[in-house]
């Protein structure tokens, strides 16, 4: 399996760089939020796949709100439930909390 490319660089020592494979749209989603999720220890080597996934569903969103079209529920529920693995909601991270809190 190969391993994600560990860049250094504008996102800092240690981040991701996007697949070779990701289009122009998700990469910008990537760019956006990969650098976030590596330094709260979030996103790493193994996530990468995943998070590409998320990356491509959120670009498809973005890119049917701007052109007016109102994404179906299917594909906002898949967008919320990557989001979700990720700790991108409030729930997601409100749930991680109790996981994670030690009292």
């Amino acid at each position: 399996m190969k391993r994600g490319r560990v860049v250094e660089g504008r996102f800092g020592k240690g981040a991701f760089a996007p697949p070779e494979w990701l289009p122009g749209e998700a990469r910008a989603v990537w760019e956006r939020y990969a650098p976030l999720l590596v330094r709260a220890a979030i996103l790493t080597d193994l996530d990468l796949s995943g998070f590409a996934i998320l990356c491509a569903v959120s670009a498809e969103v973005e890119r049917q709100w701007c052109k007016g079209i109102v994404p179906t529920a299917e594909l906002l529920e898949e967008l919320l439930c990557w989001q979700d693995a990720y700790l991108m909601t409030p729930a997601s991270l409100a749930g991680a909390g109790k996981l994670l809190d030690p009292a």
